[in-house]
């Protein structure tokens, strides 16, 4: 059990994802700017929202084949981060988990 880390967020992983509003403005305007983009002013203007969104995949138009492109670029994993929502409960969980902190550092000592 105490490998086990429970990642757990409020509704959906894209809701992490999406806190990246400049790359999703981009993504958006790429689509054409569908409906459902301007959503992202708002969450921008209060980003603790976001969190709170039920179904997010069903009122805004980037999707899972997104995440990638919205997590690789930019990603303001602090800021999220102090947010306090669901994405700091799993990384803290993460942090506290004492076997994968290890494994992460075996690997950092790989890359040196």
């Amino acid at each position: 059990m105490s490998k086990l880390i429970v990642v757990n967020p409020f509704y959906c992983l894209e809701a992490w994802t999406y806190q990246n509003f400049s790359r999703a403005r981009a993504l958006c305007a790429q689509l054409g700017n569908p409906p459902g983009s301007e959503r992202l002013d708002e969450w921008e203007a209060d980003p603790e929202l976001l969190d709170e969104v039920l179904q997010v995949s069903d009122v805004f138009p980037l999707a899972k084949n997104h995440n990638v492109e919205l997590t690789r670029t930019g990603y303001p994993a602090e800021r999220v981060y102090q947010l306090g929502k669901s994405f700091t409960s799993s990384v803290d969980a993460a942090r506290e988990c004492g076997p994968l902190q290890q494994a992460l550092s075996r690997l950092a000592d790989l890359d040196r």
